[in-house]
């Protein structure tokens, strides 16, 4: 069997990351292994999920709901979705977009960005937030973080 650069992720050497209010990162396919084109993450959400921007990027992203609800917002339309497990969204680039949880169980939503970058943002604003407490200067430099990888927040609060 020829091998083509696979690489198997699984539980135990996913790369995780919790942030705060406890929502999880896994990151399961990074940019490394696809040259670049693709990763896949993990994204643990807990109840009663708070959200307050819309974002736009040039990355697509892929949005499957693994388990529990998933509040998805697309800027342009009145109300949002109720995504449950199975339910798959796309977000074309540069088309804002927002989502939560606002349900009472811990969601799972497996999220596939092409081209890659968005793990590696996870990666870097995860150690910022741990490198340094609360601060104006940590803000700053989060926010550079988001310009480094092309993520906007569209100034539209969620109805």
């Amino acid at each position: 069997m020829t091998n083509y650069g696979a690489q198997l992720t699984t539980a135990v050497n996913a790369t995780e990351l919790t942030f705060l209010g406890g929502s999880k990162i896994r990151i399961l396919v990074d940019g490394e292994q696809t040259n670049g084109r693709a990763c896949i993450l993990e994204y643990t959400a807990q109840p009663n999920g708070a959200f307050d921007h819309f974002a736009r990027h040039e990355f697509v992203e892929i949005f499957h709901v693994i388990s529990g609800t998933l509040m998805f917002h697309f800027i342009d339309d009145e109300e949002p979705l109720a995504l449950t497990a199975g339910d798959v969204v796309s977000v074309p680039s540069y088309v804002p977009h927002g989502f939560w949880n606002g349900g009472e169980e811990t969601a799972v939503i497996h999220i596939t960005c092409a081209p890659s970058g968005l793990d590696q943002f996870f990666i870097e604003s995860h150690a910022l937030l741990n490198q340094m407490p609360p601060s104006d200067e940590r803000t700053r430099r989060l926010f550079a973080l988001r310009d480094k990888y092309g993520i906007e927040w569209v100034e539209k609060k969620r109805p």
